[in-house]
């Protein structure tokens, strides 16, 4: 994880790669001084219906997918190329 630290003697924001473990270990900034972690708000993720990143992403691309194959079908049938 990410996380992002704020020297008390200058303020500097220290950025490191952490195991969740190693959180609360002491941190030291360039001028010496000892980091406070910065607690910041979560960011707001929204997620794609269509991405593998949304639960229903399947079932909507599956029923999608068997909307636009209906159509395709339909518009061979009317134009006499569907066997």
């Amino acid at each position: 994880m990410i996380y992002d630290y704020r020297c008390q003697s200058c303020s500097e924001i220290v950025t490191l790669v952490r195991k969740v473990a190693e959180v609360n270990d002491e941190v030291i900034c360039k001028c010496g001084g000892g980091c406070e972690i910065v607690i910041l708000a979560s960011p707001v993720v929204k997620l794609d219906p269509i991405s593998g990143d949304h639960p229903c992403a399947t079932r909507k691309w599956e029923k999608m997918r068997e909307q636009q194959m209906k159509r395709e079908k339909k518009n061979m049938e009317n134009h006499g190329t569907y066997n």
